[in-house]
């Protein structure tokens, strides 16, 4: 790899969630002239369960020729989440054009796959693919406490699923992805490998939490943008997260179960302790085994740490 930042970059990052994903975006957003985007094909997936759910319609790929349809579930997305999303940014031909059109030095992409496998046709020419994972059993005991409260906030749990201790990830959770996401992501490496790329950049989260003095300017210097060490130290106030692209100005703020961590940390802290598989709940387990091919298979290809 090469010490020296390319002039312009275009990074895809693809993350399973709690991966160290959003505290990883602030820090690079650092860095000058380097424009984040914050999920955008996660968010166009949401939009598409949210409006089957409520209105039985499909809502269409593009928004081109189907603007009245757009503008209605954007405000079925606005009442669920009280975040303005703006109809264009929950089409995947509209994040395609978008992303291709970027005109800043620097643009990284940090998203997760939920339901994208289908719509791999709409990955954006001109980019790198680059993958963040971490051990299932981190990730997603961390993830049901999240999406339990979230899904609670909204109002879409009653009875056995409104109780944490009888919530189910996958019976309860609209937004399941089979493989607890880790089969999505491991997908479109795999995609990349054999079309695009033969070796991907792959990170671990928890190299990146032991030692980001080591593992940061490796990826840094692999994806085409330029380290700094101040890099290790997050400003603490929250006034870079507005410069993100995001599919509605509020988003952020109103997925406080998600995102409150990465939004306050001042720099990358240590694991705790790796959790047994013991102290989970049953859906957990469940996940973890199903998710545990797909992640061990990644890890090996993973930037080690010196």
């Amino acid at each position: 790899m090469s010490d020296k930042p390319d002039a312009q970059s275009r990074t895809i990052l693809w993350c399973v969630p709690r991966s160290v994903s959003t505290a990883l975006a602030r820090c690079l957003s650092a860095i000058e002239d380097n424009q984040i985007w914050f999920e955008p094909f996660c968010y166009c997936y949401f939009a598409q369960v949210e409006f089957e759910q409520i209105t039985g319609r499909k809502l269409p790929k593009d928004i081109r020729g189907n603007e009245q349809t757009f503008l209605e579930a954007s405000d079925i997305l606005q009442k669920l989440t009280a975040s303005n999303f703006r109809p264009d940014f929950i089409s995947y031909p509209s994040i395609k054009r978008m992303l291709e059109e970027a005109d800043s030095p620097h643009v990284f992409v940090k998203d997760i796959p939920n339901g994208y496998l289908d719509e791999l046709r709409f990955l954006p020419r001109g980019y790198r693919h680059a993958f963040l994972i971490r051990h299932p059993l981190r990730t997603i005991s961390s993830f049901r406490t999240s999406v339990f409260h979230q899904l609670l906030d909204q109002g879409k749990l009653d009875g056995e699923a409104a109780n944490e201790a009888t919530f189910d990830i996958v019976k309860h959770n609209p937004y399941y992805a089979s493989g607890f996401h880790f089969k999505e992501v491991h997908t479109i490496w795999k995609f990349v490998r054999e079309n695009m790329d033969r070796s991907p950049i792959v990170i671990d989260g928890d190299d990146l939490l032991a030692n980001p003095a080591d593992l940061l300017p490796k990826f840094c210097r692999a994806v085409g943008l330029p380290y700094d060490e101040r890099l290790l130290t997050f400003d603490p106030s929250i006034e870079s997260l507005n410069s993100w692209v995001t599919g509605a100005d509020d988003m952020l703020m109103n997925f406080v179960n998600f995102y409150k961590t990465a939004m306050t940390t001042t720099q990358f802290i240590p694991a705790k302790e790796m959790p047994r598989r013991d102290q989970m709940t049953p859906d957990v387990i469940r996940c973890v085994d199903e998710a545990m091919p797909f992640y061990s298979e990644m890890y090996e290809t993973r930037i080690k740490l010196s």
